[in-house]
């Protein structure tokens, strides 16, 4: 296990440190003080803290061992999307603490989704997949409004677009370009596809696998050499994998 992967798993850790001082504190203080209506309030709150340690470290480690496996463990499954999505954002907010910059725990979190997503070999058909863009991969000085229609698109190949139409054309998979969340969510609907190959900043990107956890999604984080929202970049190759690794059900790996 390598690289950002690691910026996530270690604030799992981290959390369950803390946590875990809280919960000696409060068997300390309950060990020592008489009964009373605070003593068993502390008894409650001790009692939260043991069942939230126990799946917390068990989450943990079904990530570690999916990881280091490259498959999925589905007797830990449930554990697993506890650690990944449930308490995705009580870790933003502890990694803020600690003064950790959201977007290497958002860009650690895609890239272990994108892990996991596959290790489970999935295969659909094509037509089920779906590429979602974002608008600013599109130049902004560009005059076509391709948010309407991605066909709109001349492909004059002075942005990403026209690399991405082509990958889209030659494995007969859905593309379509939404200009935010609510976009995105309505294209989602529209083509009901099983599995989405999505490229947007750290934000938009986590924010919208956790809106969809019933689909399939590999997400690559955008390039952006002149900041964010604006003439962004993507690669293409990157891409072009993520539909290879849904078509064949990771087979060329």
């Amino acid at each position: 296990m390598y690289g950002k992967k690691r910026i996530y798993i270690g604030m799992l850790t981290a959390l369950a440190a803390v946590v875990m001082a809280i919960y000696l504190m409060l068997m300390y203080i309950i060990a020592s003080h008489r009964i009373n209506l605070y003593y068993y309030m502390l008894i409650g709150i001790f009692l939260v803290l043991t069942i939230f340690i126990a799946v917390l470290m068990m989450g943990t480690l079904a990530l570690v061992l999916s990881l280091m496996e490259k498959r999925p463990i589905r007797a830990l499954s449930g554990f697993m999307f506890f650690a990944l999505n449930t308490i995705y954002p009580e870790i933003l907010f502890f990694g803020g603490l600690l003064g950790i910059d959201k977007d290497k725990i958002m860009r650690s979190y895609a890239e272990i989704n994108d892990n996991l997503v596959a290790s489970r070999n999935i295969r659909v058909l094509p037509s089920d997949i779906l590429i979602l863009l974002p608008h600013c991969l599109q130049r902004s000085s560009c005059t076509q409004r391709i948010t309407t229609d991605i066909n709109n698109c001349k492909r004059c190949g002075k942005c990403d677009i026209c690399a991405l139409i082509g990958i889209a054309d030659r494995y007969g998979v859905n593309i379509t370009v939404a200009t935010g969340g609510t976009l995105a969510r309505k294209a989602v609907k529209t083509y009901k596809p099983k599995a989405i190959v999505a490229v947007a900043c750290e934000r938009d990107l986590t924010s919208g696998i956790q809106d969809v956890n019933s689909i399939p999604v590999l997400g690559i984080v955008n390039m952006r050499p002149e900041g964010p929202c604006f003439n962004t970049r993507v690669d293409v190759n990157l891409v072009e994998n993520a539909v290879k690794n849904f078509i064949d059900g990771g087979e060329s790996k």
